[in-house]
């Protein structure tokens, strides 16, 4: 859902096919988040429409992190994805043993991640 902050009121809502656990990000002008139908989405701020989605191999619960331009999220399918916010091309990913359930921070031009097999990455 997209609320007006003023006046409490629906400006849109956006429907997936299964459960969104992800906090979205939102940056130049879209929003950004990921679904348990194994999709991450980015949808128009204003309209509610989608731009794009990339089907992922597992659940997202994880939150997407934006930096410049480029959507960082982890997937159940333990793999870390890194998609151009603008359409969604994957620019990188990965891989590794336990599924990525929280959001990733970058910093210094790294990447870092936990996952559930109890490592802590750092990719660039």
């Amino acid at each position: 859902y997209a609320v007006d902050a003023l006046t409490g009121l629906e400006k849109w809502k956006f429907q997936t096919k299964d459960a969104i656990l992800s906090s979205p990000a939102v940056s130049k002008g879209r929003v950004f988040f990921g679904s348990y139908d194994k999709h991450i989405y980015a949808i128009d701020a204003l309209t509610g429409e989608q731009v794009w989605s990339v089907k992922t191999g597992g659940r997202v619960s994880a939150s997407p992190v934006v930096v410049d331009d480029m959507v960082y999220v982890g997937s159940q399918d333990k793999v870390l994805y890194a998609l151009s916010i603008a359409d969604g091309v994957e620019k990188w990913r990965f891989k590794t043993n336990g599924k990525i359930t929280n959001a990733a921070t970058v910093a210094d031009g790294h990447v870092v991640f936990g996952s559930h097999e109890g490592s802590l990455y750092g990719v660039k």
